[in-house]
């Protein structure tokens, strides 16, 4: 009885060892057959490519994200639901460096370990994930269209809303927008699990800058707007209205730091700025204008004196009140620099120039001269009248 136990026990065993040889054989023999084709249940992003050379794969997941791309979508999101093509979203897959990434692992690995990976092939599955872009610009426009215009809002900035002696803060409020690395992500998984469905994630912006963060640049506009402003050009005085001055304001966003949060800073409009300026300038800018002479009996007289010239300095008036804005405490009064332009025929200089008295005198008799000669003389006496001509000068009415 001991010896017949001992006869099956070693027969068993010698039926296991057989079994065991037979088994690793048949894997390396497997192994050796199929070295170019990956494992059994071997995936990338749920398609499987098991027994496959990577063209057979590459041909396979290629019709697997054709058709994902084409057909259609369902995205859920706040309130409705929309249907697009993926195709449309710009949507681009690297099906290559997922097969790199598979086929490397495998030819990496030792002969036992392929072994093992085959006989373990039943109990257990080996998945790549295949890599997806991030949407295109292009797709993001048509997701942006595609989306009713509720659905996306960017936030809207605190502002200050310039009104004289009612300036006030316009709070701003917040925005949402698609989440696009969680589309992302929602796409991948879509086609990884063959889902005509996603939902869209929203990402919600607040305003930079908060109600605290607008105060001081609130404070400095009511400041800026509570009288009229005044600008001195020689000896006239303009003014600028508080309305007029308003629509040169604007203010924009200093970013956080780790001192302080976000504030709005007060500033000018260029533009806006530059034409008040040239506004002003049209007012008060004047061009010199001679001494006019005429004759009484013999001696030359001034009939009307002259008027000196005045231009305001544009640059300077722009940079007195953009400074007068940036630095506290406001002033609303601008000293405008300007440019003073002497007459070329002037009251005071006429003696030293020797036009005291009558030198001489022409007349000419066109009666009855053609139409053409009237003209021209007629023009010529209006072009002489209170010319000053400087010795060894040339004058001529005809350029």
């Amino acid at each position: 009885m001991t010896e017949t136990v001992h006869n099956r026990r070693k027969l068993l065993g010698w039926m296991l060892f057989g079994a065991t040889v037979l088994i690793i054989s048949s894997g390396t023999g497997y192994v050796y057959a199929y070295r170019d084709r990956m494992a059994p249940r071997t995936q990338i992003n749920g398609v499987s490519i098991g027994y496959m050379t990577k063209a057979e794969a590459t041909s396979v997941i290629t019709r697997h994200e054709d058709a994902f791309l084409r057909a259609p979508l369902r995205m859920n999101y706040p309130g409705g639901v929309i249907t697009v093509q993926p195709k449309l979203l710009g949507l681009t897959f690297n099906t290559a460096s997922a097969l790199d990434l598979a086929y490397a692992n495998a030819d990496q690995q030792a002969l036992p370990l392929r072994v093992r990976q085959l006989l373990t092939s039943p109990f257990h599955s080996h998945n790549y994930p295949d890599f997806v872009y991030p949407i295109s610009d292009t797709g993001r426009a048509y997701l942006r269209q595609a989306l009713p215009s509720s659905v996306e809002q960017p936030a809207t900035e605190t502002s200050l809303s310039f009104i004289p002696n009612a300036t006030t803060v316009n709070a701003g409020i917040a925005g949402h927008l698609v989440d696009l690395l969680a589309l992302s992500r929602a796409l991948a998984n879509a086609y990884s699990s063959h889902s005509s469905s996603i939902s869209l994630e929203l990402t919600t912006f607040q305003p930079t800058v908060s109600l605290a963060g607008a105060q001081t640049a609130l404070t400095q506009a009511q400041s800026l707007l509570s009288t009229p402003w005044i600008v001195q050009i020689g000896s006239q005085t303009l003014g600028i209205s508080e309305q007029e001055f308003a629509k040169v304001l604007n203010t924009s966003v200093v970013p956080a730091t780790n001192e302080a949060p976000a504030s709005l800073s007060l500033g000018v409009q260029p533009e806006a700025l530059q034409a008040l300026v040239t506004s002003l300038a049209k007012l008060s800018d004047r061009v010199a204008s001679n001494a006019l002479l005429s004759v009484v009996n013999g001696a030359v007289v001034v009939t009307q004196p002259d008027v000196d010239g005045l231009v305001v300095n544009q640059p300077a008036v722009l940079s007195a009140i953009t400074l007068a804005i940036a630095t506290p405490p406001i002033s609303h009064k601008i000293e405008s620099q300007t440019t003073l332009t002497k007459a070329a025929i002037r009251s005071e200089t006429l003696a030293s120039a020797g036009v005291t008295q009558l030198i001489g005198t022409a007349t000419t008799d066109f009666a009855g001269s053609p139409t053409n000669r009237v003209f021209n003389i007629t023009l010529g006496q209006k072009s002489l009248n209170g010319i000053l001509i400087a010795d060894g000068a040339e004058f001529s009415t005809v350029g």
